[in-house]
């Protein structure tokens, strides 16, 4: 996974895969209006993150948070977790 911000739209459980445990965000949310993105949302959000230096570093370390989060070696030693408390509880 890279560690670049990124553009999203707020829809579904995106913000929970782009925002830390402690609400660092990786990148921007833009509505959906009628189903669509608006091209000046998109445009804004796209300039936001190539000219806001400050709000660039900030994408990129919850990036970095979240690259572990979603790891797949992590991930999965969470799934056999689960499955050895099931088997053992019963």
């Amino acid at each position: 996974m890279a560690e670049i911000p990124v553009i999203a739209s707020n829809i579904g459980e995106i913000l929970k895969t782009i925002i830390t445990d402690d609400h660092m965000i990786g990148g921007s949310l833009i509505e959906l209006r009628n189903g669509k993105v608006a091209p000046d949302e998109l445009a804004d959000a796209m300039i936001k993150i190539v000219t806001d230096r400050k709000f660039y570093n900030n994408c990129v370390a919850a990036a970095h948070v979240l690259k572990t989060r979603f790891n797949i070696g992590n991930i999965a030693k969470q799934c056999i977790a689960v499955y050895k408390r099931t088997l053992f509880e019963n």
